[in-house]
């Protein structure tokens, strides 16, 4: 607190010995310095500018949107990269108020079928609705479209209508406009990938009937019609692709020992779309009975007793002549029928297999000779000492033959077998190639890199610069003020005898001063400046006994 004390008393022994110019430049040197140094470490050493909305990507149409609303709003310190937009850190907020202001923020898909669905009100016909649905698809597809790498901007337009008698089906028909950014023209696979897009986000859209303009080359496609569609909308050939497609990302992924290494397979697949079999086999030996009947009929038949003669008597005599020994005779008959029908015993197979499988792969492998001599290099290291040996053509040869063979051992395992009991190691074709390395991009220089930092940074460096002229101003304003008597005092100390503890009267330290003029050391006026700047009240004593000895 000792320390403490002190230097706040000589500060402000320091302040009360200023003139009143000199203490309110002190004050306003000193707030410059409390200021930048707030500023420098409250402030973002990030950079100056940052992109809007965190570095979110916008198509053409809502940048033209976002820049009419800088323009109208005076906001003209932003700058356009690519699809993002750059502004000043410390304005980053009026740049989003006047996005806000203007309607000019990037609307979310959802939010344009939100408005579609809310817009005309709950009294609206049903035809209406429907309208505002279809245009909201519309700049739902053309936005979606816009934000695709490669494309500046979309536009599509699409129309139902229904078929005509009892059929309540509807046809559409769809038209999409696409302007490729660098007037590139579109790529096949993005023209048929913006046809599946539109197709299923519209009802009822066949592929005949979705046309795709490149506006970069006026050209038309059209999905399904004859010489107009896109190659990879055939089967066979999306199919094809794919397995050449997996086939090289497999064989890379195995031979990504050898730097710079090129694979390219060509696949041949089966021409039939479905292949389904059903084999049924007949044992001749064995059978199985399918269906039996029995049929079983029973006959009884008897015969009356014998009779008399007719009348009464007779009559009478009879029946108690039948009653006593006279019967009938009867008859029982029995037949039986069975029926069993058999098939011979047979086994039933049916196998289904899908259709376009690789019938034949055949792959062409390249290696850089680079490798080779990076491999003999490693194999053959130079004596310590020595200075590294070029390899001759006889010593790359076996590196060259071991590398091709185990490449063509590698690929044929992954390829699958051909049918017709070729060796897979013929499809194999391992041609090594001379890589020439391309010339190194310069890259920049320290001046250049200096001015880009510079331009980042230049404000934060300005008020660093700021700070420090600020401190040396008020250091050189310190020295500058009076100095404690006790320097006047050092002289007589120095030059008197050791153990001398008096001090010098004024007058005494007047006329030790006045002895420097006697010299050829400049000026009068030169040393009596620097004497008022040393002193101020010997100076003035000086002055005083000068007037008084001259009157």
């Amino acid at each position: 607190m000792d320390f403490l004390n002190k230097s706040f008393a000589q500060l402000k022994d320091l302040f009360l010995s200023m003139t009143p110019a000199a203490r309110i430049t002190s004050a306003l040197l000193l707030a410059v310095v409390v200021i930048s140094l707030g500023y420098l470490f409250t402030h973002e050493i990030a950079g100056p500018e940052v992109y809007l909305l965190g570095g979110e990507m916008f198509s053409s149409s809502e940048i033209n949107n976002m820049a009419t609303a800088f323009s109208q709003e005076g906001l003209d310190s932003y700058e356009i990269e690519g699809n993002k937009i750059r502004v000043p850190r410390n304005r980053r907020g009026e740049y989003m108020a006047a996005l806000g202001k203007h309607n000019a923020l990037p609307e979310d898909f959802t939010e344009i079928f939100t408005s579609a669905l809310k817009a005309g009100g709950a009294f609206i016909s049903p035809s209406d609705r429907q309208a505002y649905l279809k245009s909201a698809t519309q700049e739902s597809l053309s936005r979606m479209l816009s934000d695709w790498p490669g494309i500046e901007r979309a536009y599509v337009l699409y129309g139902t209508k229904r078929k005509g008698g009892w059929s309540r089906d509807t046809v559409a028909t769809a038209s999409v406009q696409i302007k490729p950014r660098n007037n590139e023209p579109l790529d096949p696979a993005v023209i048929s990938s913006i046809r599946q897009l539109v197709r299923g986000a519209i009802p009822g859209l066949k592929p005949e009937d979705c046309a795709v303009t490149d506006l970069s080359t006026q050209r038309t496609t059209v999905g399904g019609s004859e010489g107009y569609g896109s190659p990879l909308e055939n089967a066979y050939i999306a199919t094809k692709q794919y397995y050449e497609r997996e086939y090289k990302d497999k064989i890379l992924e195995g031979l990504s020992w050898i730097p710079g290494v090129t694979v390219t397979p060509y696949v041949e697949l089966k021409e039939e779309m479905n292949h389904r079999e059903e084999q049924v086999q007949y044992d001749p030996k064995g059978s199985v009975p399918v269906s039996l009947s029995e049929t079983s009929v029973e006959r009884t038949s008897e015969s009356a007793a014998p009779a008399g003669r007719p009348g009464y008597m007779a009559q009478n005599a009879a029946r108690t002549l039948a009653t006593a020994t006279a019967k009938g005779t009867s008859e029982t008959e029995t037949q039986s029928e069975s029926t069993q029908q058999s098939l011979t015993s047979t086994t039933r197979t049916t196998s289904e297999k899908p259709g376009l499988t690789p019938e034949r792969v055949t792959v062409a492998v390249t290696v850089p000779t680079s490798y080779f001599e990076r491999v003999w290099r490693k194999e053959n290291p130079p004596k310590e000492g020595e200075e590294a040996k070029q390899p001759e053509a006889s010593d790359l040869e076996p590196i060259r033959t071991q590398t091709i063979a185990r490449v063509k051992e590698f690929v044929a395992t992954t390829i699958p077998q051909p049918a017709d009991g070729t060796d897979p190691k013929d499809l194999v074709t391992v041609a090594p190639f001379p890589d020439i390395a391309p010339p190194d991009i310069p890259e920049p220089g320290l001046a250049a890199n200096v001015f880009v930092w510079l331009g980042d940074y230049w404000s934060t460096l300005g008020l660093i610069g700021l700070a420090l002229a600020s401190l040396l101003m008020l250091r050189s304003m310190i020295r500058a003020a009076p100095v404690v008597s006790t320097e006047a005092r050092a002289p007589a100390a120095a030059s008197g005898e050791p153990g001398e503890e008096e001090e010098l009267s004024a007058q005494e330290v007047a006329d030790r001063k006045l002895k420097r003029f006697s010299g050829s050391r400049g000026s009068l006026r030169d040393e009596l400046s620097e004497l008022v700047n040393e002193d101020p009240d010997i100076a003035a004593n000086i002055l005083r006994n000068w007037i008084g000895t001259a009157t």
